[in-house]
């Protein structure tokens, strides 16, 4: 996983109110995440996707994104 990589992604994505590549991004990273046994961060990025897709607002879905930068930020750390 590039953990550190992809919560610098997340983090520009959610600055610049990128919402389609945020959605794509979170949509790549449920996936890989259960493959790499990241199961919590597939949830997360799962969850982001979906509050996407179902056009919330841009707080929720800023406040979703935030959840998904730190359990990246975490996983960074923990490698």
């Amino acid at each position: 996983m590039r953990a550190a990589e992809e919560a610098r992604q997340v983090e520009t994505h959610l600055a610049a109110g990128e919402w389609s590549e945020l959605r794509a991004l979170c949509h790549g990273l449920a996936g890989r995440a259960g493959m790499f046994g990241f199961f919590e961060l597939g949830a997360i990025a799962l969850r982001v996707e979906q509050v996407i897709e179902a056009d919330a607002t841009p707080e929720l879905i800023r406040l979703s994104g935030s959840e998904l930068l730190a359990q990246l930020r975490d996983v960074a750390h923990e490698r």
